[in-house]
């Protein structure tokens, strides 16, 4: 129920960081206590996911919290898990300029939702590599990547993605002039 809660408050945005991250950490301790990885690793997540959806980012605690969500997820053999660490990492060493790290991630990632078939991350894995490719100046790969993101998200109704992939598109469109 805390991990519940702190999503709820993690969701009204920096407001509420203070509720969210009491609720994590309390869903954290008690799983620590009860020896259940599965929600340890779930914890993990979430935390690392807080803090870097924060608009004062914490880059080293949500590196941090994705490095223990990794190890659990590598652990407990959850592909959707890893696939969604190696994610949240790629858009931590997107965030720090660190491109040929974040590629690398996001490129693990990227198999791992191809072989689950989970459209809506495949197409968010898109999305990110559109994005990457955009600042690393490689156009060719992000009006790729970007394409992909909106076609997938267009065929299977992800309006969220499909926002992102826009935006993404205006961005390289306006660069190739």
């Amino acid at each position: 129920i805390y991990n519940s809660l702190g999503l709820v408050y993690s969701e009204q945005g920096d407001v509420m960081f203070d509720q969210a991250k009491n609720n994590y950490f309390e869903a954290l301790k008690i799983y620590m206590e009860i020896s259940d990885t599965v929600g340890q690793a779930e914890s993990y997540y979430r935390i690392g996911a807080m803090y870097l959806n924060k608009k004062a980012i914490e880059i080293d605690s949500a590196l941090s919290y994705y490095n223990k969500f990794l190890e659990l997820a590598i652990y407990l053999d959850d592909r959707k898990q890893i696939a969604q660490a190696y994610e949240g990492l790629g858009l931590i060493s997107l965030k720090k300029e660190n491109y040929d790290e974040s590629e690398k991630y996001f490129l693990e990632s990227e198999k791992i939702w191809i072989e689950l078939d989970n459209k809506f991350s495949i197409a968010s894995i898109y999305n990110n590599l559109g994005e990457l490719y955009l600042k690393k100046n490689n156009i060719e790969k992000a009006l790729k990547y970007a394409l992909d993101a909106n076609d997938l998200s267009i065929l299977n109704d992800i309006p969220m993605i499909t926002k992102q992939s826009d935006l993404s598109l205006m961005l390289i469109y306006e660069q190739l002039g």
